[in-house]
């Protein structure tokens, strides 16, 4: 009964981004009550079986600091509401911190799996109907569009690509945490429609934080699966940089079909360059386990990758931007200081540097 109900507090947790992602107050209210509960029963049934709760100090230390220092807040708050508000979603996270350490704590494995794949599912759900809206052939999707940029479920460009880049982190997390060569080959299929949502939000402060985000994270990974892990995120990538600004052009066209069309052939496309690259792979293994080579050549393999990738993207940059949508080099080219965006950014900085230079 208790492993059922961590599920369900998971799985609401995980599908939570359908719902513009909690940021307003009705969605949020509904969501955290559901998991309360779910918590009460939770605590509940630890309490009949007379077991014991097992939580991490650290966490604990942490969460009851943030809940003193919204207490404090409250002296010098602007709006005591706002900040109540806060205060109980920040005891609601430390409870369900303590819920899913307690289940999970001697099963690390699981939990990892237990999150993310729901996550990496409600992610490509999200980025599907984001890149369907685009057509505006579907009415009851405009609202998810942001001036023409794909917002997806969240209505907002910007927290979207973000989110995005973050499901394809845990997609290729979980490639390699499942290890099933069909598992990995449709999360790569996953990934190349997560990518080109994330190239349709437009959003310059998406990429400059995303892409290198997940960079970052491949370059971190084991010896063993960097390569692995890059190579999935290529075949991903390559049918999204190739179909991306056919796609881009139907914005507003009311096209569905076309739209469709050209996703499945993304889709499939990726999907082929992932098979074609997990039978590399296991040539590779074979060949390495029947022939021996130089071990200084296995571990210079992946850095000699990198570099004639490094190369091969210098060389072909200018193949590779015209295949950009220009609506996307635009919003780079066109930036400056008196770009609308960035002067309301620097004037909502100004005044929140003032108010907390006041209240502190």
């Amino acid at each position: 009964m208790k492993k059922a109900v961590v599920y369900l507090m998971i799985f609401a947790i995980s599908i939570s981004p359908l719902f513009r992602g909690l940021y307003f107050y009705y969605e949020a209210t509904i969501f955290l009550s559901i998991i309360a509960l779910l918590a009460f029963i939770y605590f509940i049934l630890k309490y009949r079986d007379r077991e014991e709760v097992v939580y991490n100090k650290w966490i604990m230390i942490f969460g009851l600091m943030l809940i003193a220092a919204y207490c404090l807040a409250f002296i010098t708050a602007v709006y005591p509401r706002d900040n109540l508000s806060s205060l109980l979603l920040i005891i609601e996270y430390l409870i369900l911190s303590i819920v899913l350490y307690d289940h999970f704590h001697d099963k690390k494995e699981a939990f990892s799996k237990s999150l993310l794949i729901p996550a990496v599912i409600t992610g490509f759900i999200n980025a599907v109907v984001g890149i369907e809206a685009i057509t505006k052939a579907y009415k009851f999707l405009d609202i998810t569009l942001n001036n023409q940029r794909l917002g997806g479920t969240f209505q907002y460009a910007n927290t979207a690509a973000i989110y995005y880049a973050i499901i394809i982190i845990f997609s290729l997390t979980l490639m390699y945490a499942l290890d099933k060569p069909i598992l990995r080959v449709l999360l790569t299929g996953a990934n190349n429609i997560i990518l080109l949502a994330i190239l349709l939000t437009k959003s310059r402060g998406g990429y400059i934080v995303g892409f290198p985000a997940i960079t970052a994270f491949m370059i971190i990974q084991q010896n063993g699966r960097r390569l692995k892990t890059a190579g999935s995120f290529v075949c991903s990538a390559i049918p999204a940089l190739l179909l991306v600004q056919r796609i881009s052009n139907l914005t507003g066209s009311k096209d569905s079909l076309g739209l469709n069309k050209l996703l499945l052939i993304s889709l499939i496309g990726a999907i082929i360059l992932s098979v074609a690259y997990e039978g590399l792979m296991k040539i590779i293994s074979l060949t390495k386990k029947k022939i021996i080579f130089p071990k200084p050549l296995f571990k210079t393999l992946p850095y000699i990758t990198s570099a004639i990738i490094v190369i091969a993207v210098i060389l072909l940059r200018n193949l590779i931007i015209s295949l950009i949508p220009y609506s996307i080099i635009e919003r780079f080219t066109d930036i400056s200081f008196y770009d609308v965006s960035i002067s309301l950014r620097i004037a909502y900085y100004k005044d929140a540097l003032k108010l907390i230079s006041k209240n502190c």
